[in-house]
């Protein structure tokens, strides 16, 4: 198991959670759920990286009015 560092998108803070390390036969998509210690949800950190599913994703811009 490895310890990283991740970024809690509820509670805006960084986070650290363990990990499983990567296995010889995962792919490079392989995702680990890890309970987050700041917000109690559940966070996706892939494997190979340590980032997590939510930093593929693209924030929406904000639309002023």
């Amino acid at each position: 198991m490895a310890n990283v560092t991740i970024f809690c998108p509820k509670t805006k803070s960084n986070v650290r959670v363990w990990v499983s390390e990567a296995q010889p036969g995962d792919s490079a998509d392989a995702y680990d759920a890890v309970t987050c210690p700041g917000c109690g949800r559940l966070h996706f950190v892939n494997k190979a990286t340590g980032k997590t599913l939510s930093d593929k994703i693209k924030p929406k811009p904000t639309i002023r009015r």
